[in-house]
């Protein structure tokens, strides 16, 4: 291949969705640069896969070719351009943070790779803000005495473009505040920070899970409803598995009575007990579970639940067996952090509390009014919705159902629906977009389970009527189906047919 060719796959590669399909590709292409050339293209390759690996829930495998990639420009800095140089120093991050979700990694490995980031940072001449995010979240994670002068140092140092970003950044402040018990200080950051819309892979979904939560402690459901409205909607959008965000989201809804609801979304997330992208992530989905079903198992204990991960019958044996999983997982952490900090943040989870008042998820709160169009932004606003105000022209209070529902104002956009009446054509395609997603995982649990009994052949059918389900709900499932139907079509020689399955879910 020409060195334009090279250049041009690898740009290919990084157009593909996070999953089996790219991480592939990009082992190849990273083969292909270093057998063959260009030198020049070497530190893309390497970020590239690196990225892949990360995003992919493939962290494990990231460290080799991340060693690989900063030992290349240690020893050819003149091959990195600006582009890369931010890309390897941004992996840094990572890097550092994941070497600690894994407790297999030496406690004298992880200061090592602090200790060559801060090095690396200060030569470089960039600020300390990220170096110092990276101590703070090393430190809380032990609970070392250190960790609240690492938060003031973190918060308090300038921000430069390696800074955690402007969504994130609000959102894991927010969250140590809260593990603190500083509701108030929380809540405050995480609305003002919503209120900007900021976005990134995994936002504004952990801040609306952590803002249900903690309206929920405050004895304010209905806060807290429209903040779990509006998660729902964001879990589309979250880039890897989001396995504390979920955990969070069905303790959230367990602690506001909903475990109905809960055990639903554990359903739905079950493959997270058994794999997450990094065994700390799990940890946390574990615990946030585990609080949860033990809430359920005080009121029920005999309540059925339906996981075909897990040998549990009841909700009694489910929370016993998440707590000898947690426990077993969360001892290998303390052990290699030479702390006791998962053991006492498992006990804080155990003795979870029911909320003060249950969450209301009607979908519309009862003797609420339905509002008039002109309640959408202002009427005759610029971007309001089509309509005059008290309109009760259908397809006009349809328009402005929908552009409340655009801005996650969800209650606001059901009555308006409701209101429309005459056009209930728009609100069937809705509803039906959740009733295709419940087919969906009807077909993706038959698939999976063919899969295990070695019924590949028999499988392809139900992953690929999955696969059409969530690209028709636009669920982030879709990628999930999409690896794994890659696999079994690999395994049955159809090269081709697994092609034209990335081309459908990058079209």
């Amino acid at each position: 291949m020409t060195d334009d060719a090279v250049l041009a796959e690898i740009a290919r590669v990084n157009r593909l969705p996070y999953g089996t399909a790219r991480t592939l590709a990009a082992e190849q292409v990273v083969r292909q640069v270093e057998q063959e050339g260009p030198e020049e293209a070497l530190a893309w390759a390497y970020g590239t896969l690196v990225d892949s690996l990360v995003w992919g829930e493939e962290v494990a495998r990231a460290f080799v070719p991340f060693a690989r990639w900063a030992a290349w420009f240690d020893a050819h800095p003149e091959h990195f351009d600006e582009a890369d140089r931010h890309s390897l120093y941004w992996s840094f991050k990572w890097m550092v943070s994941y070497a600690a979700d894994f407790p297999e990694i030496p406690f004298e490995r992880i200061e090592a790779t602090l200790a060559d980031m801060e090095r690396r940072y200060a030569l470089a001449g960039h600020s300390a803000n990220a170096v110092l995010l990276e101590k703070f979240r090393w430190a809380h994670q032990r609970g070392a005495p250190e960790t609240e002068e690492l938060f003031r140092a973190w918060t308090t140092s300038p921000r430069d473009e390696y800074a955690h970003c402007e969504a994130c950044d609000p959102s894991e402040r927010a969250q140590y505040l809260a593990d603190l018990g500083r509701l108030e200080e929380a809540v405050r950051l995480l609305e003002e920070t919503l209120a900007q819309d900021l976005r990134c892979g995994t936002e504004p979904a952990d801040m609306l899970v952590q803002l249900t939560l903690a309206q929920l402690r405050f004895g304010r459901p209905e806060s807290a409803a429209r903040a779990y409205r509006r998660a729902v909607r964001a879990l589309d959008d979250v880039e890897g598995d989001g396995a504390g965000i979920h955990g969070a989201l069905v303790r959230a809804l367990a602690e506001g009575g909903q475990d109905a609801l809960a055990l639903r979304h554990l359903r739905e997330k079950q493959r997270l007990l058994l794999r997450a992208g990094t065994p700390h992530a799990r940890w946390r989905f574990l615990t946030h579970v585990l609080a949860a079903v033990t809430l359920v198992a005080a009121d029920e204990p005999e309540r059925p639940v339906a996981l075909d991960v897990v040998p549990a019958r009841t909700v009694t044996e489910l929370a016993t067996w998440l707590r000898r999983e947690a426990e077993e997982l969360g001892r290998a952490f303390d052990e290699r952090d030479r702390s006791d900090a998962f053991a006492r943040r498992l006990e804080e989870a155990v003795a979870a509390r029911r909320a003060p008042r249950p969450l209301d998820l009607g979908v519309v709160p009862e003797g609420a009014p339905p509002p008039k169009v002109d309640t959408v932004a202002g009427a005759g606003e610029a971007g309001a919705p089509a309509g005059e105000s008290g309109s009760s022209d259908p397809e006009a209070l349809v328009a402005a159902a929908e552009e409340h529902a655009r801005r996650g104002e969800h209650e606001e956009a059901v009555r308006l629906f409701l209101e429309a009446g005459g056009a209930a054509a728009t609100l069937r395609s809705t509803v039906a977009r959740h009733w295709v997603a419940d087919a969906a995982h009807s077909f993706w649990l038959a698939g999976r389970v063919l899969v295990r009994a070695g019924q590949d052949e028999e499988a392809v059918y139900h992953l690929e009527s999955a696969l059409e389900g969530f690209l028709v709900a636009r669920r982030q499932e879709r990628a999930h189906v999409a690896d794994e139907l890659v696999e079994v079509l690999r395994r049955l020689g159809r090269p081709d047919d697994a092609e034209a399955v990335v081309a459908r879910l990058r079209g």
